[in-house]
């Protein structure tokens, strides 16, 4: 991991003078410890490096990972389905495929009854989009893996599925 990224998750910011004030303490904590909030920074840290090599014709980091989880749903694919298979709210799901259908890359058909939403599939234009965002992608992915390290990428890597399910390792003894 390079000397800025290490910084910037791992503490620089955290080093000020201790506060005296209680609720500022149980700030500090939480900012030096909470998981999550060093994961979200990660997140932002890290779809940057994508963000910035794969901009074709608009597309984000985000929406290319949705495609790829329709590509790989195949004829299964609803909005439901993404939304459970990407741990996604439901209004980002719509949101990002309003986006993605008004620019023809996804064919939307109607609703099915019981509202799980109509299928998906990726158009002709979708997949040349995300064909051509990929190599941008694979320099994004070499940088990333680069700053990140080895040891980093491969807990990421071995412990999330695409089903949002996370393996956790016990700990060794």
């Amino acid at each position: 991991m390079d000397l800025f990224l290490h910084c910037f998750l791992f503490g620089c910011i955290y080093n000020i003078g201790m506060p005296k004030d209680p609720v500022e303490k149980m700030a500090r904590e939480l900012a030096k410890h909470c998981l999550a909030a060093r994961i979200r920074l990660l997140s932002r840290v890290v779809s940057g490096i994508y963000e910035s090599r794969i901009r074709v014709g608009g597309i984000t980091i985000g929406q290319m990972n949705m495609m790829a989880a329709l590509l790989m749903m195949g004829s299964q694919a609803n909005s439901t389905l993404l939304g459970q298979v990407l741990c996604m709210e439901k209004s980002t799901v719509s949101r990002n495929l309003k986006k993605m259908v008004e620019r023809n890359w996804i064919q939307k058909k109607a609703e099915e009854k019981g509202g799980k939403g109509g299928q998906l599939r990726v158009t002709s234009l979708g997949k040349r989009v995300f064909k051509k965002a990929f190599s941008g992608w694979k320099k994004a992915q070499k940088v990333a893996e680069e700053r990140l390290g080895e040891d980093l990428v491969s807990a990421l890597l071995g412990s999330i599925s695409m089903e949002g399910k996370v393996s956790v390792k016990s700990p060794k003894k």
